[in-house]
Parts: C-alpha cells; structure tokens; sequence
C-alpha cells in the first residue's frame, strides 16, 4: 500500500524523471485489494500520467545555464536562484498541516486526497492570498496541472466513504494556515453542525502545539489564531449552521461548505448560498451521498455553460464499474 500511495503521490521531481508506467500502477493496485478499495483510481491515474508528460516537456524544453564558479560566488548569483512566488510560502505551510494531519490524526485515502487537491484549486485565493492569485494565478493553476479556475466543487459518494472526515481535515487546514479565513459550514440538522465543528477541533487539536492557537469553540463557531500570525485582525472563523434559512439570511463566508448538500432545504441553497456566489473568489464546497435524479444537486452536477463544459468540477464516486452499470441500464430500457 505505500509503495502505492508513493508512486501515484510522490513529488513532481520525481514523477517526470521517472514517468509513470501504468501497467505498474495497475499491478500495484491489484496486489493491495483491487479497484474496490479505490474507486476513482483511473482518475487519478490519467492525471498522474499527464502531469507527468507535462513536467517532461518541461525539463526536455529546459536549456542548461553554465556559469564559472566566481559568478556562483559572486554577487550575481542572486538572479540566478529560484525566485519565490508570493503566497508560496503559505501553500507550502498548508502542504506541511496536511502532511502531520496525515501522521498524527488520520492518514487519508486515495480518494480523500483527491478531494483535497480539488478543494485547494478552489480556494486558492484564500490559501496564498487574493493578492497573490490576483498576480500569479496563471503560476498556481500551471502548478496544480489546471486549465482554467472553478470555485465550486461538488462530491458525490457512497456512504461511509470518508467524505465528511475529508471535508473536517480540510476546514482544519484552512483554520490554521489561513489569516483572517471565514468558513461557513450549512448541515442538515443542528445534531450534524455539531458533529461537524467538533470533528473540525479534533483535527487541530492532534497537530502539536495547534490546540493552543484555538481562541474560542462552542456548538456553533470555531475562531482560531493561524501559524505565523499574533494579531486579532488575523484570526479564522468558523461557523456552522442547521439547514434552516430562518435567521441565515445575511450570512456571509469565504468559503461555504454544504454537508450533505442534496438534503439540505433547498431554501437555504436559492437564498444564501446563491447570492454569495456573485462576491468574487468564493468559493462552495458540496458534498453529498446520491439521493436520485430530480433533486437540486444532482442537476446541479449536471449543469453546462454556453460552451457545453461543465458548469461546477464535480466527483462521483460509484461502487459499480461502468461496464456493469451499462448492462444494468439496458436491463431496465427491456
């Protein structure tokens, strides 16, 4: 297993030097307990495969810069190192969260990962900073293999899955590494905001020396003082609400996330979340389980713009292959 989890996670040094053979991969995945245990596996594997063709390019297209050792030494040195990129600095003291989340609190899935990478592209302004992205965005989207930028993300899954726990380490980062962060978490029910927050403060509190940085908690909110950061001005927020628009109305957020979004009233989604999505750089993470097809979420997983591309980024998650579901839906056309 984490022979596995290197070769599909490792870093991009090492991925373009040694590029992924996907028959390995395949292999790998067999000898630890098959697709079943990771379902998006091909996903994740095409994009593996075309990061690293691109970083090959990359370092194929590269040309050599050959200096004498006395301008190494020199004063002109300096324009020849790496130069850092404002707001690299804060994405790399995210990596570093996750990263002892991983040692100390949980060790994600395949899956959860992937969530994760998809969650960071769409809040990237809040994670380096709106200046930063407003300067470098084409930088974090080249950095991330991204195309284009989506603020919205929706996750569908099968139950037990892992997603809520995904979204709790997720938040948790955010929390601690982000000034001035606001989250606002919309559940079904008072009992799963709660679940939630608490969730959210378990994971900070297994990081060493974070459980310290949390300001305030009850059943409701979370304020805590991120890394690197001493001022009041600076501190992250979160906030978690029951699925009622009664007395939401005015709540405001950087980040919303929806827990169970296809459950939730669909009040709630028209008129609060709708109009946050017209303040720049917000952005939605939803989750779900699949509750059918006439429902607000799944045609929101569905939706197009005008060039026919999907209107949101969204996962699906399915204990089926698709040769099986095939057949399935024949059966049911008879």
């Amino acid at each position: 297993m984490k022979i596995f989890l290197f070769y599909i996670s490792c870093p991009p040094q090492w991925l373009y030097r040694n590029m992924i053979q996907p028959f390995i991969c395949d292999q790998l995945c067999e000898n630890i307990g098959g697709r079943e245990l990771v379902p998006n596996y091909r996903a994740i594997l095409e994009r593996a495969v075309s990061l690293t063709r691109k970083r090959k390019r990359e370092e194929d297209n590269a040309e050599p810069v050959v200096v004498s050792r006395s301008t190494l030494l020199g004063p002109e040195s300096d324009s020849l190192k790496t130069k850092n990129v404002e707001g690299q600095q804060r994405l790399d003291v995210f990596f570093k969260f996750m990263q002892r989340v991983d040692e100390k609190y949980m060790r994600r899935s395949l899956g959860q990962r992937d969530f994760h990478r998809c969650f960071l592209v769409a809040c990237l302004p809040h994670v380096v900073g709106e200046t930063a992205w407003s300067k470098h965005r084409a930088y974090y989207l080249a950095l991330f293999d991204e195309d284009s930028y989506k603020a919205e993300v929706l996750v569908t899954t099968p139950r037990r899955f892992g997603k809520t726990t995904a979204v709790a380490m997720f938040v948790a980062a955010l929390m601690c590494c982000c000034p001035r962060m606001w989250v606002s978490i919309f559940s079904t029910g008072k009992r799963a905001s709660k679940s939630l927050l608490v969730q959210i403060k378990e994971v900070i509190s297994s990081v060493p020396t974070m459980e310290k940085r949390v300001i305030s908690s009850n059943v409701e909110e979370l304020w805590v003082q991120p890394v690197n950061t001493t001022t009041k001005k600076d501190q992250s927020r979160c906030y978690s609400y029951p699925s009622s628009v009664k007395g939401l109305k005015g709540v405001s957020a950087k980040v919303i996330v929806m827990e169970e979004a296809s459950r939730l009233s669909t009040d709630v989604f028209y008129e609060v979340v709708v109009p946050l999505l017209g303040v720049n750089n917000t952005a939605v993470l939803g989750i779900s389980t699949p509750l059918g097809e006439d429902n607000y979420y799944s045609a929101l997983t569905g939706l197009k713009d005008e060039n026919e591309l999907p209107l949101f980024r969204s996962l699906s998650v399915e204990l089926v292959c698709p040769v099986c579901r095939k057949k399935n839906e024949e059966q049911m056309s008879w």
